[in-house]
């Protein structure tokens, strides 16, 4: 069954094979889209359990209640800005 997961960020939608990252835009890493946003706030898209952080920030895993695996990733190429710049305000393990 399919499970609709809201946008975690308000902006502008983007497909996935017009982001410039063959990881994303090949769909290697799964489906999705890619948000260019409007606002600096993420938050949680659904309800669910964090089951992965990055330790530079900039990427979150949640498996929601329903069993979908998402992926938060923030910005190309933020994983050398070496966690400057991100806060998670959860970790690895929580229920939101």
């Amino acid at each position: 069954e399919r499970e609709t997961i809201p946008a975690p960020v308000v902006g502008e939608i983007v497909t996935l094979a017009d982001v410039k990252d063959e990881a994303f835009s090949s769909g290697a890493l799964g489906k999705g889209v890619a948000i260019i946003p409007t606002v600096g706030r993420v938050v949680a898209p659904a309800a669910g359990t964090v089951t992965t952080i990055f330790p530079t920030g900039h990427a979150i895993g949640i498996t929601t209640k329903d069993g979908a695996e998402v992926l938060i990733h923030i910005g190309m190429d933020t994983v050398q800005l070496e966690g400057k710049f991100f806060t998670a305000h959860v970790k690895q393990g929580d229920v939101i």
